[in-house]
């Protein structure tokens, strides 16, 4: 049984007919910096939902879930009957947020220096007080997600949220990104720019693969 600070939908058909998708996002472990109300621009925000409930009955965004979602289980099957963790980008055809990190060129000219982004991570951070970079908008929402087939209800694939972001997925977590590095499961080496979760968003839209 969920816990009541969970949220729970249910994409009914979203896998094949008669197969669908109950998708559990539990408050405690969605990121602060996501929701902070959509009037406010600034790096790592939602520029489309104000809170978790309004993302999930977004219809564009139930659409898109069930698109890339019902994919993955489909790759995955029949290891569902295990827990299996994938991480999937999700993109839209609207603007959904703006990033917290992109490529280097990407802000041309904005002064940024060495500095500590996550315990473990190091990256080259755009300065705060640069308000003429602002973070640009994307329209790329990564999440990694558990799967399993849902015991109580063999006809759902039961989906929990362990994490989600605006913009592509980096697939690197820990070390030191202020040089040219590439990165796992990428051949050519490139350059990564953080922005701070304080620092403003900008109007601009950025085109980035998901």
């Amino acid at each position: 049984m969920a816990t009541p600070s969970s949220i729970i939908e249910t994409l009914p058909d979203a896998v094949m007919p008669g197969v669908g998708l109950k998708v559990i996002l539990v408050r405690d472990r969605m990121p602060g910096i996501l929701f902070r109300g959509k009037e406010l621009a600034r790096a790592g925000n939602s520029c489309r939902w104000s809170t978790p409930e309004e993302m999930v009955r977004d219809p564009v965004f139930r659409e898109r879930f069930g698109e890339v979602i019902g994919e993955a289980v489909r790759e995955h099957w029949p290891r569902l009957l295990e827990h299996v963790i994938e991480t999937v980008t999700l993109p839209f055809d609207v603007p959904i947020g703006w990033v917290t990190m992109l490529p280097r060129e990407c802000v041309n000219g904005a002064r940024m220096a060495p500095s500590r982004i996550t315990p473990t991570l190091r990256g080259m951070l755009v300065a705060p007080d640069d308000a003429e970079h602002p973070a640009p908008r994307t329209n790329l929402l990564t999440m990694t997600v558990g799967m399993r087939v849902d015991f109580k209800d063999r006809s759902k694939v039961a989906v929990r949220v362990l994490n989600l972001h605006v913009g592509e997925y980096l697939n690197v977590a820990e070390g030191d990104l202020t040089g040219a590095v590439r990165l796992p499961g990428e051949y050519a080496p490139r350059k990564i720019a953080f922005f701070h979760p304080d620092h403003p968003g900008g109007d601009e839209l950025v085109e980035l693969d998901p």
